[in-house]
């Protein structure tokens, strides 16, 4: 190379149909006979770029779910770059979940439950002991309501009737 011709494989043409695989193929092979003893290599790449950019989106390309030719418009790319109907891929993905959630539910987890079993005793017996600290009861615990402050007025008012005084220190 640049004397003699590379050679060029067009490995996983993802997004083209068979017809502009080929045809991709006809024209890189051209290019590179066009130009023997030129350094064309990534002319040959921009090429191909450009080719792909231009034909991965062909209405020639048929939905693997439908089987229907595909419009721009509707196309769906998943991160592996395959190509379907917007429409056919969602319901295809909401009935795998479906068909993934009946299997899960279908299964037998005994060893899963006992363990979750014995796990609840010993958070009972925690909790009881006063090990557990109940984080929505801690919050009600310092929290001021109008209650509470009712509450407070009240004592007050039956410590003044008892005859006790309260006493307040000012600065």
């Amino acid at each position: 190379y640049p004397n003699v011709s590379p050679k060029v494989h067009l490995l996983y043409p993802r997004g083209l149909s068979e017809e502009s695989h080929q045809q991709l193929i006809d024209d890189v092979q051209q290019r590179l006979s066009d130009n023997v003893g030129m350094p064309i290599i990534f002319d040959i790449l921009q090429y191909c770029a450009d080719f792909i950019l231009e034909h991965q989106h062909s209405s020639s390309l048929l939905c693997p779910i439908c089987l229907c030719p595909m419009t721009a418009a509707s196309v769906s790319v998943t991160p592996c770059d395959h190509y379907a109907h917007t429409v056919c891929f969602d319901k295809h993905t909401e009935y795998t979940r479906k068909q993934l959630g009946e299997k899960l539910m279908a299964r037998d987890f005994k060893i899963w439950r006992e363990q979750q079993a014995s796990l609840m005793k010993i958070y009972e017996r925690q909790k009881e002991k006063g090990g557990i600290i109940d984080l929505e009861e801690e919050r009600k615990k310092n929290l001021i309501t109008e209650d509470t402050v009712h509450d407070a007025e009240s004592n007050q008012q039956n410590c003044l009737e008892s005859g006790l005084q309260l006493y307040k220190y000012t600065n």
